[in-house]
């Protein structure tokens, strides 16, 4: 009495004695059976495998791949095993460890009152004061030995980055990538320097060592402009859709060069100061023009106009005798840079640009070098200081840029490298270098700008070797301002207003770009760099992340897909795991898939996602993804957003979906704006493992009873996913295959 059977072939007959298809009945003995049909088409298909596969892992757990034994001292085992050798085991209760004591309540801590509107004003009207204040008082010491031109060039200078900070304000997330490379080609004019120091090569084989240095800095500028335009306007490209009118930049480029090569021609060598303004307001222009996806193609355009433009200029600038020299090393550089662009992957994008960089410090500081060398009677501490610096920053670009690349290449470890007083030996190294920089003033020789240059090489390595792996993004972008700056104070050694004005670009809207990233993982930029400790704002306590438990639900791909097709509105949170494991283009079909069943599908990308700002963006406009689909997290992130949501999808992301960030004070990410994912109606993760994430933080979303886990590899479950999906959609035809 009480049984109940459920019988599956009801639809032929019946296997049970006594089954009425179709109906459910108790019969006289009070069994119950139900006869209903089809009754797999009304139960989750998955259900059946989920249960075996429960069943085959619990009994894979009984000893090794050779070897079957009960333990009893297994508590799933002893719970489960009821006969031993016939005899009835005796009922087996767990021992339940007691719970652990409550922790003591936290001693408040008196709250420091706030301080007064007023006051919070007054400090304010200080700190304007002596941020103006200080370097008008400088100046005011300096004039007197600084001509009239030198000021001039400072007034420049500091136009020239407030336009770099106001340009890249506007340039949209999605498009950090190619404003990265786009900034890195740019900054190649470090080639109108190599061309000034150019010697004349029919003498190499007996020349002085620094005689070489000209060569080389042309040779890496044009190898830097050919492979930096090509992957600028390969990235640009990708965002172009099939619905989009032809923007004819092409004819715009050809336009433009034709105007400049008729002012050559008319004016001569004449044109070459409107020539070097011309370059100058096409690279700012140029920049500026990255502000959206249907500007940025001339941005590409305009960049490229500008550089070339300037390195036209400089060759009427020239002697004669090293022009066919000069444009053959020049030739050769810029069709290897384009033959490496071409070759490369999108996922390659940020350790190439982190090379590109090293090569933009490689020609400052052999310019500076042979300008010194070639000039060395001009004894100006102006003059003086500028070749120093460019050499310094230089260097430090130089092996700042490798490090970066070899981590991000995978050649070197993506730990910070811990070293003991490592704050004091980067300041001591500072201290040293200003130490010769005085011998340098006093006595100019090439040793202690040897020296400089070589401790300022050391504090590179240093510096980004102390980062970690994960905070990459930023030290690319403070790269990239350094590699700005290089080319500035290469344009005060050799005063070229040119390079002064686009290396003000180029270093001004690095760092605007290195803010924006910290600000958007809520660290400084002292942080970053192992300079200052973040602070965790807990107060009280003992500083411990509250303990998570709970049970972590995994699914399997063939639930994915049925969960996905049944969902109206799907949000895709894509990581850098969508990217190592390249997994792009199986979803931006799974994608294509939805929308054609009627979904509303969109992605949500953090501004931090990815190994360089921008990166995801690329990934998926590279794979098909329309980006008018994906929204911008700091506008789409409200609870609101969220509430009809049907299902979150989180690929290869972790710490930037961390809700630890909003909920414990004691945790490093607290305070960094996250992407909520957690308050849609259910959300699935996709990750290799229940890993912890670069933060080294467990992840609560993991144990949330609205998430399932699919674990394994992205690329291999996206791809079955959207088989699945397809496969799900044919069969209810609501897609064609």
């Amino acid at each position: 009495t009480g049984s109940v059977i459920v019988d599956l072939a009801a639809e032929n007959g019946g296997n049970v004695e006594g089954c009425k298809p179709g109906e459910t009945y108790t019969n006289e003995n009070g069994v119950t059976i139900i006869g209903k049909f089809p009754m797999q088409n009304e139960m989750p298909n998955q259900a059946s495998s989920l249960f075996s596969n429960n069943c085959s892992n619990f009994l894979k757990s009984m000893g090794d791949k050779e070897t079957f034994f009960l333990n009893p001292a297994d508590e799933a085992v002893r719970g489960t095993w009821l006969l031993d050798d016939g005899v009835e085991l005796e009922r087996y209760i767990p021992v339940l460890a007691p719970p652990p004591p409550p922790k003591e309540p936290a001693e408040e801590v008196e709250k420091e009152p706030e301080m007064s509107d007023e006051t919070k004003n007054l400090i304010k009207v200080f700190t304007q004061c002596v941020i103006w204040a200080v370097p008008a008082i400088a100046l005011a010491f300096a004039s007197k030995g600084v001509d009239l031109g030198n000021l001039g060039m400072l007034t420049t200078f500091a136009l020239a980055c407030l336009a770099g900070a106001a340009a890249v304000k506007g340039v949209q997330s999605a498009l950090h990538s190619p404003l990265m490379s786009l900034t890195n080609a740019i900054s190649g004019l470090t080639i109108v320097g190599g061309l000034f120091v150019f010697q004349d090569m029919a003498s190499f084989a007996t020349a002085a060592w620094w005689k070489w240095l000209g060569p080389v800095a042309v040779f890496v500028s044009a190898l830097n402009i050919g492979g930096g335009f090509t992957m600028t306007g390969r990235m640009i490209g990708m965002f172009k859709r099939k619905t989009d009118a032809p923007k004819y930049t092409e004819v715009y480029s050809v336009i433009m060069a034709a105007v400049l090569a008729g002012g050559f021609w008319y004016a001569q060598a004449a044109f070459v100061g409107s020539a070097f303004l011309i370059s100058s307001i096409a690279c700012l222009t140029g920049i500026s023009c990255l502000a959206n996806q249907d500007t940025a193609p001339f941005g590409q355009a305009l960049g490229t106009l500008g550089v070339g433009g300037a390195v036209a200029a400089t060759f009427f600038s020239i002697p004669s005798v090293v022009i066919t020299q000069a444009l053959a090393t020049a030739a050769a550089g810029g069709l290897l840079g384009y033959i490496i662009s071409v070759r490369s992957e999108v996922t390659d994008l940020p350790q190439l640009v982190a090379a590109f960089h090293s090569l933009v410090g490689l020609a400052a500081t052999a310019t500076a070098l042979a300008d010194f060398m070639a000039h060395s009677s001009m004894t100006g501490l102006g003059h003086l200081a500028s070749v120093y610096v460019a050499a310094c920053i230089g260097a430090l670009t130089i092996t700042g840029s490798l490090v970066a690349f070899g981590k991000l290449q995978g050649l070197l470890s993506g730990a910070a490298m811990k070293i003991p007083l490592q704050n004091p030996i980067n300041a001591g190294i500072v201290a040293v270098t200003g130490f010769f920089l005085a011998k340098f003033f006093m006595a100019p020789a090439i040793t202690p700008l040897l020296v400089g240059t070589g401790l300022f090489a050391l504090l590179g390595y240093l510096v980004a070797s102390q980062v970690g792996g994960g905070d990459m993004p930023v030290v690319i972008t403070l790269l990239n301002s350094a590699s700005g700056w290089a080319l500035c104070a290469e344009g005060f050694a050799l005063g070229n207003a040119l390079l002064v004005i686009v290396g003000s670009l180029i270093g001004a809207s690095g760092a605007m770009l290195s803010l924006e990233m910290c600000e958007a993982m809520n660290v400084s930029v002292a942080q970053v760099l192992k300079i200052t400790s973040k602070v965790k704002p807990g107060a009280g306590g003992d500083g411990e992340i509250c303990e998570i438990d709970g049970d972590c639900t995994e699914t399997l791909v063939e639930s994915v897909a049925e969960h996905l097709c049944a969902a109206k509105k799907v949000m895709i949170v894509p990581g850098y795991g969508l990217a190592v494991a390249k997994g792009q283009y199986a979803l931006s079909e799974t994608v294509k898939f939805l929308k054609a069943g009627g979904a509303d599908v969109k992605i949500m990308i953090h501004p931090v996602a990815g190994r360089l700002p921008g990166q995801l963006n690329v990934l998926l406009a590279e794979s098909g993804i329309d980006y008018d689909d994906v929204l911008d997290m700091e506008e789409n992130n409200e609870p609101e957003d969220w509430e009809d949501i049907d299902l979150a999808l989180v690929v290869g992301a972790n710490d930037t979906v961390n809700p630890l960030a909003e909920t414990e004070p004691n945790c490093e990410i607290y305070g960094m704006p996250v992407i909520r994912c957690w308050l849609a109606k259910e959300v699935v993760m996709l990750k290799r493992s229940l890993g912890a994430g670069y933060a080294a933080l467990p992840n609560p979303l993991m144990y949330n009873e609205n998430s399932l886990m699919l674990l394994g590899d992205a690329k291999c479950n996206l791809e079955y996913m959207r088989d699945e999906v397809r496969t799900k959609m044919s069969d209810t035809c609501l897609i064609d295959l």
